[in-house]
């Protein structure tokens, strides 16, 4: 989690600062480790990416929102 917090640090996404499958891939084992108890909202650039990946209007879309 420390070098993904690292790697966010001061961009909106992984590669390019845009949205790509890098951020798809990545963001979707955020759920399972929530799932698994693991608190990664301590690290505040992952906690913020997640939100930012997960209010994108096709994710929205998918979980029914």
């Amino acid at each position: 989690m420390r070098v993904l917090d690292a790697a966010l640090s001061g961009k909106n996404y992984l590669v390019d600062d845009k949205f790509s499958l890098a951020d798809l891939a990545t963001v979707s084992y955020l759920g399972w480790l929530q799932f698994m108890g693991y608190d990664y909202t301590k690290f505040e650039n992952v906690k913020a990416w997640g939100e930012r990946c997960q209010a994108r209007p096709a994710a929205v879309k998918v979980r029914g929102g």
